[in-house]
């Protein structure tokens, strides 16, 4: 009989980590608390992302390609914007005057 040496199954490769956001661009983002905003830009897409202000997500109305809208909260402070959209994008901007 030949000498058969017992094998160990190798183990599965680890998952690769998800690839970071790339940076897409910056976006002109406009509006006044306790309205509506709007934000021009282009390569949202058509399917829904996150609008982030401050690090706090926006409700939004509309979404597309060129252009998203949704409502400002009553108490918004001038910060950080960033879009998110599902195929990992991020498009960045500011509200109101950004400090020197």
């Amino acid at each position: 009989m030949a000498d058969e040496k017992a094998k160990t199954p190798e183990a599965p490769p680890a998952p690769a980590a998800p690839a970071p956001p790339a940076k897409a661009g910056e976006v002109q983002f406009s509006g006044n608390p306790g309205t509506v905003f709007g934000i021009d830009g282009q390569g949202f897409g058509e399917v829904r992302g996150i609008v982030l202000l401050n690090g706090a997500s926006l409700p939004i109305t509309r979404w597309k390609d060129t252009s998203i809208k949704g409502s400002m909260p009553s108490d918004a402070k001038p910060g950080a914007v960033e879009i998110r959209t599902p195929d990992n994008r991020v498009f960045t901007g500011y509200y109101g005057s950004k400090p020197k």
